[in-house]
């Protein structure tokens, strides 16, 4: 997730996205060792053939020496042929009685994403084999300019909501700040690591970030559910005494994507509507008295 958010209380916001956490600092994906050299030149299933081809020929060495139709160097040649063979087989988790799968590690708990490879074919040494994310964190990268990039303190904090969607989510702690300017867009890449204990975010995800990253904003600060658009001009709705409700007109300040600072209209200690607010609006154009608890 993306650019800046404005200063004094609030931040910048930008477009993003969610990456998997990788282990503890450490890579997502478990990559192929080196050292398996039958599997570079043609796979398990190559090297379990051979195996079974040089088993056959030995028992038939061994047939054709006790009829006295071949020398003992011949039959001796093929044995070490074929243990040879077995021991290539033995290194890469096989044997006569193995299955032939080669058993990895992975470095981190958690769900395996992506496969890449064919069973049967060649791997190379250091090919990625799966993606493996453990969905409990992942992480929200977020592009700030980098003059702002550079003075983020490291309890810095990010809130963001989901492409298409209102939910606000919190990034709890800030992982990495980058170390180089992209040249096209000249921000700088800054990671957070968010919980993700419910599963609702997925890796890849795109939203609209805030980062705040100036100094803090003294003023009445509203929840941002609180403040409507009525034809380009901000409103709130105040709760004057029951079910009566006064409409005021606002000069909103910054915000840090949950909550807004009122610089004009409202006063501290009013009570104002969060949550059906575009109701009450609705009745004061109809002159219909609301009813419920709608003040907070």
């Amino acid at each position: 997730m993306g650019d800046p958010l404005p200063r004094g209380g609030g931040g910048r916001g930008g477009g993003g996205a969610l990456g998997e956490r990788a282990g503890r600092g450490g890579a997502g994906r478990r990559r192929a060792g080196g050292g398996l050299r039958a599997a570079e030149e043609g796979g398990y299933a190559r090297t379990r053939g051979e195996l079974e081809r040089l088993q056959r020929e030995a028992a038939r060495a061994e047939r054709l020496f006790a009829a006295g139709a071949i020398p003992r160097k011949r039959l001796e040649e093929t044995q070490h042929e074929l243990g040879v063979a077995r021991a290539e087989a033995r290194a890469m988790g096989g044997g006569p009685d193995a299955d032939y799968r080669y058993r990895v590690r992975a470095p981190i708990s958690g769900t395996v994403t992506e496969r890449r490879f064919v069973p049967g074919g060649r791997v190379a040494a250091g090919e990625p084999l799966f993606t493996v994310v453990d969905p409990r964190t992942v992480w929200l990268r977020v592009r700030l300019p980098a003059a702002e990039a550079g003075g983020l303190p490291r309890d810095a904090r990010a809130s963001f909501t989901l492409e298409g969607g209102s939910r606000s989510f919190a990034a709890t702690r800030l992982v990495s700040v980058g170390g180089a300017v992209d040249p096209q867009t000249r921000t700088v890449p800054v990671v957070f690591a968010v919980e993700n204990a419910g599963g609702a975010l997925k890796v890849g995800q795109f939203g609209r970030a805030s980062v705040p990253v100036g100094g803090s904003a003294r003023g009445v600060a509203i929840p941002g559910s609180a403040i409507l658009d009525d034809n380009g001009q901000p409103v709130a709705f105040v709760q004057t005494g029951g079910e009566s409700f006064e409409r005021r007109r606002l000069r909103p300040g910054e915000s840090d994507g949950a909550r807004t600072v009122v610089l004009e209209g409202l006063r501290p200690g009013e009570m104002v509507v969060t949550e059906g607010a575009y109701q009450v609006r609705l009745a004061s154009m109809s002159n219909t008295p609301m009813s419920g608890d709608h003040a907070h």
